[in-house]
């Protein structure tokens, strides 16, 4: 409910297998999501990619708890390029920028992040270059893989 409130889900919830490479409906008896797991959902004729229900206020990061998939939403008003992302590793509170961990020798982060455009119907890529596209676009969801855990993406002001 955190999720998808008020929405009745049954038949409308899929769930990405990354090691299959498939798309399978989600149980309709499910009570929990999972954290490191994928979802779509069916709503109103449109796929929409579910990510958490909070939203992040200005100056604030979206956490990255542990090592692999995670989806992370951009809660702003306006577009802002993906390489004014910083990185926080709040094991040792180091600081990232885009730029510079995306040519370290160990990348917290993968920087080619994942979406769905709804628009084409289809997944795209989000990178710096030679990508689908540059910009974080207000309120969608990324798929991001994470090398490390305990980080914290904060995103510059729009």
């Amino acid at each position: 409910t955190a999720v998808f409130g008020a929405h009745n889900m049954t038949n409308r919830l899929y769930w990405w297998d990354p090691v299959g490479k498939t798309i399978t409906l989600y149980p309709d008896d499910f009570t929990t999501l999972s954290a490191k797991a994928s979802y779509l959902a069916l709503l109103d004729s449109t796929f929409q990619i579910s990510v958490e229900g909070a939203s992040t206020p200005a100056g604030y990061g979206v956490p990255i708890p542990e090592a692999g998939w995670t989806w992370v939403g951009f809660p702003k008003t306006g577009p802002v390029p993906l390489s004014g992302v910083l990185l926080h590793n709040l094991t040792t509170n180091d600081y990232r920028d885009a730029a510079y961990d995306s040519t370290a020798a160990d990348p917290w982060i993968n920087w080619n992040w994942v979406y769905w455009d709804s628009f084409a119907d289809t997944a795209r890529i989000l990178g710096f270059t030679g990508s689908d596209d540059t910009m974080l676009r207000p309120w969608y969801g990324y798929r991001v893989w994470s090398n490390t855990g305990n980080l914290e993406i904060v995103y510059p002001q729009p």
